[in-house]
């Protein structure tokens, strides 16, 4: 039988919060302070720092750009239809 969303919920994050508490456990263990610490070290990242970090960098730079975008387009969308609400 189907079961509705909203009642997997509770018992999802449920799974959701044992598993992150088991990866932070794992961590500890090896010696990391954060799981992000420990699956970084050998990437080409590095860091959980540097993974943040270019985090940063990527949504400042893209969201400056959307906006932009987002401007042009509604710009248009006004000039294309002047009484719709903006």
């Amino acid at each position: 039988m189907h079961e509705s969303h909203e009642s997997r919920v509770p018992r999802d994050m449920a799974v959701l919060d044992s598993l992150l508490s088991k990866r932070f456990r794992v961590a500890r263990i090896l010696g990391y302070d954060t799981w992000a610490d420990y699956i970084t070290e050998d990437k080409m990242i590095g860091t959980a720092k540097a993974a943040s970090d270019f985090i940063t960098r990527l949504n400042d730079t893209t969201m400056r750009r959307a906006q932009q975008e987002y401007a042009v387009y509604l710009k248009r969308k006004q000039e294309d239809d002047p009484l719709q609400p903006r």
